[in-house]
């Protein structure tokens, strides 16, 4: 595993939080949010103070929500 914590964009989730798109920091280790973020440079630089890591390497992964 490269970083305990990683950012995961959920798009699509406006409705219910009035923005595009939701930043999640989520704890591999435990499987859960640790946080969540507007701004993908908000949810980095949590991840990478958690991970104590270089701010160069990142780990994205991008959803859509979709509900009826």
């Amino acid at each position: 595993m490269l970083a305990r914590y990683i950012v995961i964009a959920i798009y699509g989730l406006d409705t219910f939080f009035g923005k595009d798109v939701i930043f999640l920091v989520f704890d591999q280790k435990n499987n859960s949010v640790y946080n969540y973020f507007e701004s993908d440079s908000e949810a980095f630089k949590c991840c990478d103070e958690l991970n104590n890591k270089d701010l160069h390497y990142h780990i994205l992964i991008e959803a859509k929500a979709t509900y009826n």
